[in-house]
């Protein structure tokens, strides 16, 4: 909906593993109707994944950071 409404970001920050899906799904859908927005992304995850998220992951080329998130590795992403 903020993309929708023309709302813009330097940073993404979404969780690989999530209740209802993973977050590399959000990421396709990004992908697929906001394309530019991908270069923008990045994944954090605390641990392990099925092998297809970490497929995905891997296809994705998008960073993943590990959690705890450290405020020197968002500063890189952003710099």
């Amino acid at each position: 909906a903020v993309l929708s409404a023309g709302a813009r970001f330097d940073l993404a920050l979404c969780d690989v593993m999530m209740p209802d899906e993973p977050g590399t799904a959000l990421w396709d859908a990004l992908r697929a109707r906001w394309p530019d927005a991908v270069a923008r992304f990045a994944f954090i995850s605390g641990g392990v994944f099925e092998p297809a998220v970490r497929e995905s992951l891997r296809q994705s080329g998008a960073p993943l950071l590990p959690k705890p998130l450290r405020p020197k590795d968002i500063d890189a992403l952003l710099g």
